[in-house]
Order: structure tokens, then sequence, then C-alpha cells
């Protein structure tokens, strides 16, 4: 409101705090759920590069189909991912009774020994911890430092673990005791607080060159059905994915390397997606392989991946067929993986160098790490499946391994869906996520023209931005984009019911699948 000036002097106007600055939206971080041997189980955990994911859970792994794909990855291109470790109780047993156990005294195997440390998670991991107890630097200075009457009651701890490929990983805790007097210092509180490889478990009574070895570790069974969906509501398998603020890909590998993600598992997981503003990437089912093999690849069916409802199938892909690449852990043996890992890095290199409105696919997605196709399909059987939304993946003398198919599972010609291609949807959910984080600040703000107004600019500055880089098509930014905040879309009964509402239109660019050119021929003239 302009101010009215009527006496000389100094006047006073407050005004209203500008919207802040706009916060940036990640498009390419990628969700992994299964099976590792080592590391917190049903907790999500943020890891920027492979090192992260060896140093906490182990490396590749045999039984863990995610540790190749999360290999794959950041191999692919990906720069960061959140990793969730799922473990099911072999038949007997419970979690915490698969947690390796470490007595120390100067019998470590003693019934009786006065300490006793757990391995931080499940795993037969554990049984390759060790530990010692020393009193090197404690005197009764240091004690008088740290507030301590007693210096025999304080000693130094050192705990290591050698991973199966040699490496050491040690930690070492100083001056710490078993006295409950002194709680800053006292041992069960520092390895809860600064311990990555053990636990406090019980005992009362400790003394220098005590020592003890891991052991009683299980691994985990073969996944369930059950372990992978978990509960919504303890936020454990798939849910324990809601203790992370968001993600944008998420990848469920096949619990078995050569086996298949269970159907309802992908369901559930497309289901949760669309909660999340994410897209599942899903590994083609095993039987796709064999009915190539016996020449009746027109018997794939998307069928064969469950009963996906319309937004669940936008927000999901699938790519054929599987990947062959060299396995470490056999000698460099060529064998036959999942592809959601090297897919979903494609995805997010793809992201960094075009945006998420390019669509990951074509001579430039060549994908890393791969030794070749199990199958290699010809232009016609390519023909078959890309009508029915399944990506190929081909292998061209020029280019290498690539991906060939830009397509979510509502990419069926036959459906005609708006959301029919991977860049189109993952576009809508990169608007969608972006406005619901930058219009926070308009809650509880007075519901009139002023915030109306100030909306409009914000999000219309944000369109034309995408206009200006190419996500939009349109020759100018009114045949690209709209945006609408006004009394046409918020009326009395909105304003009386505290709601403000925004209209965002956008053209969006969609592939060039099929590039057809019309050539004519005209004869010479003498």
């Amino acid at each position: 409101m302009a101010l009215t000036v009527s006496y000389p002097g100094v006047y006073v106007q407050e005004i209203g705090a500008p919207p802040p600055p706009d916060a940036g939206v990640t498009t390419s971080l990628a969700a992994f759920v299964g099976r590792a041997p080592m590391g917190p189980v049903d907790t999500p955990v943020t890891l920027n590069s492979w090192g992260d994911y060896h140093r906490v859970f182990g490396g590749l792994d045999g039984d863990s189909s995610m540790s190749y794909q999360v290999n794959a990855f950041f191999e692919n291109g990906g720069s960061q991912a959140v990793c969730v470790r799922l473990f099911e109780p072999p038949a007997g047993g419970d979690m915490d009774g698969c947690c390796a156990t470490m007595p120390l005294g100067p019998d470590a195997a003693g019934e009786n020994a006065p300490l006793v440390l757990a391995a931080a998670s499940p795993g037969s991991w554990g049984d390759r911890l060790s530990a010692t107890v020393d009193a090197t630097g404690v005197t009764e200075e240091t004690a008088r430092g740290l507030g301590v009457s007693d210096p025999a009651s304080l000693f130094n701890l050192t705990v290591a673990y050698e991973a199966p490929n040699g490496a050491v990983r040690s930690e070492r805790f100083a001056n710490v005791t078993l006295d409950p007097a002194y709680p800053a210092l006292l041992l069960r509180h520092v390895l809860a607080e600064q311990s990555q490889l053990v636990t406090w478990s019980s005992g009362g009574a400790v003394a220098a060159g005590a020592s003890g070895q891991g052991q009683g570790g299980r691994d985990s069974a073969p996944l369930s059905i059950g372990a992978w969906l978990g509960d919504p509501v303890r936020k454990t398998g798939l849910y324990a994915l809601d203790q992370t603020p968001g993600f944008n890909i998420l990848c469920i590998p096949p619990d078995d390397i050569d086996g298949d993600t269970p159907p309802v598992v992908y369901q559930a997981a497309a289901e949760y997606c669309v909660t999340r503003n994410a897209m599942l990437i899903i590994d083609p089912p095993t039987r796709w392989q064999a009915d190539y093999a016996r020449g009746e690849l027109q018997a794939v069916s998307m069928a064969d991946l469950g009963a996906f409802g319309v937004e669940a199938g936008r927000s999901s892909a699938v790519y054929f067929p599987r990947v062959q690449a060299a396995d470490p852990l056999r000698n460099g043996q060529v064998r036959t993986f999942p592809n959601s890992g090297y897919t979903a890095g494609l995805w997010a290199q793809t992201d960094v160098q075009s945006g998420v409105w390019k669509a990951p696919a074509g001579l430039s997605a060549a994908l890393n790490g791969v030794a070749g196709l199990p199958v290699v399909l010809t232009d016609a059987e390519n023909g078959l499946l890309n009508p029915l939304g399944v990506n190929c993946l081909r292998t061209f003398p020029i280019g290498g391994t690539v991906i060939w198919g830009a397509r979510t599972l509502r990419g069926a010609d036959v459906l005609g869906d708006d959301y029919a291609y991977i860049p189109v949807r993952r576009l809508m959910l990169y608007l969608t996520e972006w406005t619901l984080q930058n219009t926070k600040w308009a809650a509880f703000q007075p519901n009139d023209e002023a915030l109306w107004a100030a909306l409009r600019s914000q999000v219309s500055s944000f369109m034309n931005d995408l206009w200006r880089q190419g996500a939009l098509f349109g020759s100018a930014s009114n045949q690209a984009w709209f945006v609408t905040c006004d009394a046409t879309t918020t009326s009395l009964a909105d304003i009386e019911a505290g709601r403000v509402n925004i209209q965002i239109g956008f053209a969006p660019v969609r592939p060039a699948e099929f590039v057809i050119l019309n050539l004519q021929q005209t004869a010479g003239q003498g």
C-alpha cells in the first residue's frame, strides 16, 4: 500500500519479505533396495561414490545383486545414490541373533568374559572382527584432566575388521571407561556415537591385554516378499525410503542375480514411486530371454510384469535384454546381470549433460562396463518390442552397447498415453517437485492478489528458464508454457478453505523416436 505523507519528518513503512531464493531440485538421485553383506538394516544411507558403498556395505558380494548394480550405477555416470540394506533372518533366528559377538578377556573363549561387544549389524562379516584392550597413555595426569578419580578405570579399545580382500579397517577409542559415573567416557555411549563396527553388548569389567575375536555372525537368507515390502508404519523394507527426503530413480534388482524380482514387489514399488515423484526401473523377467531363445519373441507380454495402474505405469520403465559383464569375483568370467543399475547411471549422466527432458537413449547413451548382450536383437525384433513399451538395448558397430528406447510402461502404441515417453514423464515429475519445494513459503501468507502475483512471477521465471534451455516446445515462450494464479484459479470458497491454486501448462519436447526422410530424386537436365 502506498505511503501517504502529510508533514515533514521521517516515515517508517514495513515491507513484506520477498520470497526466498529458489531451491535446487535434484533429478538423478537413485535409490537401491536389496541384500548386502554388512551395513545398517532398513536404514537409507546416502552414498557419493562406489568407495562409500564399499565402506558401508562391504563392496561386491556374490549374494548381493544390489552390490553389482550400485557399482554399475556409479560406473555409468551416477553421482549419488541412496541404499537400503534388507535382511531376512535365517529360519529359527532373529536379526539380533545374527550379529557376531566378541567376548574380551584373557581367555576370549571363556564363558565369563567380563566385556562382550557385538557387531554393529548382522552377518558373518562380524566373524572377521577383532578387538584388543590396552592402557597406553593412561596416567594419573590424564585421569585428572578428564575428571576421573581412578586412573585404573580408564583403558583404550582398538577394533579391527579384516575384509575378505585382506584390507584392514580399524577404530580406536582412547580413555574410555565402564564406570557409569562418567557418562561422557562410558564405553557404551562412545561406541553408540562413534563406532561403525561394534556396539556394547554386556559386561562390567575389563583389563589391559584383553582381546577377542568375533564369532556367531549369520548372513541373511534369500529375501521373502515380506522383507521386500516391509511395513510402512515401522518404515522397513521398501518403506525405509520414507526416512530420506527424496529420490528420483528406484531400482530393486533381483535378489538372485540369475532370478527375478517378484512382480508384486515391482507393483508396490511403482505405486510408491507415484507418491514420491520418482520413477522405477524394472529388470526384465528371465522368461523373456527364454522366449527369445525359443524363437517366440512375440510371446513377450507386459502382463509378465504384473498389473500396473495408469499412474504407476507412467512412473515405470523396463529394458530388455539384460547385460553381460565381467565378474571380478569369478576371475573376470563374463556372466549375465540385471540392467537397472546400468540404465539408472545413464539416466543420471544424461540429466547432467543435457537435462531431465532429454531421452536417455541413442548412440550417445553407451553403457560402460558391458561386454555384450545375451540377446542380439535385429531391427525387426526391436520393432516387435518397441510398440509394447519395452525399451531395447542394442549393440552397434559404432556406438557399442546403447539404450535404444525411451518409453514408459504406458508407452504401448495402442494406449496413446500422454506420458508414453520417459523424458516427458520425468520432466513432469521435476516440475511437480520443484513447485512443491519452492512455493512452501506461501503457506500462511494473506491469500490475495499480492500473493498470487508473487507466485505467478516465481513460477513463470522458472518456466521461462526451462524454455530457454530447450526443455519446452515452441518458438516463443507463450507457445511453450503458461502460468495462471488469480481469481480464476482461486475462488472465494478456496480462500475460505485456505487454498491457493496455481495452474501450470507446458508443451514438452518429445524424443524423435522415428526419423523419417523424404527423398526425391530428379533426373539430370541436359
